[in-house]
């Protein structure tokens, strides 16, 4: 799921990217062709290795000649995420069409796929004439679209990124003597530097230029260290560092403070959240690395998905039973398509007991979508309206975020809003307290 709130998806259009295609050998070791020989797969588009691959791009998938019909289906021609070292979205619902006339098979997902995020296409299980067709894989990364920079009332943030659009740091601004943001005599609050490494990648956040003065030298002064490491289903471990006995940060004797362990299913999706302190001895998943809360996600076949949050152990003093004590509900709810159409709190009704029916609504964030499914406004509800119901046309709503997107479906500027002085939402004498523009060619 996307970065902000369980990732911005969207309709697929029609539309084949323009970032080539692979030759599938076949079993003799050369491309399949139209010669009587046993019918294959010729390319799959994105191919193999394609990078910033676009949120509304299809896949096609060409034959070398005419396939059963009956045969292709989605348990034969299907589309999965690929763990990788950013968080990415899900699978959105998806249809698979054939053409017999061009032996071709298309791949329209419902909404976009997510932006920086890997995907995969398997072929396997296709007949000709009753003849089984050799299994075929394409992999494939979409568009970065990444942050340029953010900025609200007080300071502003700007982005660095790689030839991939990948961001390697991050600086924060404030306003100088002038009192004005964007100026030129604007100072550096914090620098954050990410580092990909062998495992996943690693931030450091420094908050002070040094003895020397200058921002971006040896000396400066580090306040912060995260290490991220990916497994077989994403993201797996987060560890939050501080400076070991030698009082210096980013050196070989720091210890770990507190770490995260994400749990997750077979469809790579995040089924528990864990949180620790690390202990003691100052490393990450030993016996002496303490629970301090943890959070389970669970999903149903309609896409919807709930997460039960805990903050402590029932009166037994032991984690991971039926008696923790329960902080919170947050329920997710998608359409057909697999787009979030809104998340909402709850606490415990009267039986004092998560997920049942006298849960109690306590806030709301509807979705409004564009015809792609991607979120175009986000509006904080606080309150049900006069008819006492939480999702109808009369909730009070406190506040709201607004996204706009280019033509391909990439971010554009992602914006928050108060309400103006006549406190009616979405009005003219609304204020925006925070930007973040984003840079579409990446």
């Amino acid at each position: 799921m996307n970065h902000r709130v369980s990732g911005w998806l969207a309709l697929g259009a029609a539309t084949v990217c323009a970032c080539g295609s692979v030759e599938v050998a076949t079993p003799d070791g050369g491309p399949g062709g139209g010669d009587g020989g046993a019918i294959s797969v010729a390319s799959i588009t994105p191919a193999t290795g394609a990078t910033k691959v676009g949120v509304l791009a299809t896949i096609r998938i060409e034959l070398t000649g005419a396939v059963d019909a009956a045969s292709v289906t989605p348990a034969h021609v299907h589309l999965t995420n690929v763990p990788s070292f950013d968080f990415g979205a899900g699978i959105p619902a998806y249809g698979v069409t054939y053409d017999d006339v061009a032996h071709a098979i298309t791949i329209t997902p419902s909404i976009a796929l997510g932006r920086e995020t890997s995907y995969r296409v398997d072929v396997d299980g296709l007949t000709a004439a009753d003849q089984p067709v050799a299994a075929a894989t394409a992999t494939f990364s979409t568009v970065v679209n990444p942050t340029l920079y953010y900025a609200d009332s007080t300071s502003y943030v700007s982005y660095e990124h790689d030839a991939d659009g990948h961001m390697t740091a991050s600086v924060t601004h404030t306003a100088g003597p002038d009192a004005t943001l964007g100026t030129a005599d604007d100072g550096i609050a914090r620098i954050g530097v990410r580092i990909p490494t062998a495992t996943g990648v690693e931030s450091v956040q420094h908050t002070g230029a040094g003895p020397d003065g200058m921002w971006r030298t040896a000396d400066d002064v580090i306040t912060g260290r995260s290490a991220y490491v990916i497994g077989a289903s994403g993201y797996e471990i987060s560890r939050n560092y501080t400076a070991g006995p030698d009082g210096i940060w980013a050196t070989a004797d720091d210890t770990v403070a507190s770490f995260l362990v994400i749990d997750h299913d077979a469809q790579h999706r995040a089924i528990a959240f864990k949180s620790y302190d690390a202990g003691p001895d100052g490393l990450a998943l030993t016996a002496d690395d303490k629970v301090t809360s943890y959070s389970t996600d669970a999903f149903s076949d309609d896409w919807n998905r709930v997460a039960i949050s805990y903050s402590g152990p029932g009166a037994d003093g032991v984690w991971f039973n039926g008696d923790d004590k329960f902080n919170g509900i947050t329920r997710y709810e998608f359409d057909g398509r697999g787009a979030l159409t809104a998340l909402t709190s709850l606490a415990a009704g009267a039986d004092g007991l998560p997920a049942t029916a006298d849960d109690v609504t306590t806030s709301q964030w509807a979705l409004r979508d564009d015809d792609h499914g991607q979120s175009v406004r986000l509006s904080i509800v606080t309150a049900a309206g006069a008819d006492g119901h939480w999702g109808t046309a009369d909730d009070e709503v406190g506040g709201y975020y607004q996204t706009t997107y280019d033509a391909q479906g990439n971010e554009l500027e992602y914006s928050r809003w108060t309400l103006g002085i006549n406190g009616i939402p979405y009005d003219a004498d609304d204020a925006s307290n925070y930007r973040e523009i984003h840079d579409p060619s990446r």
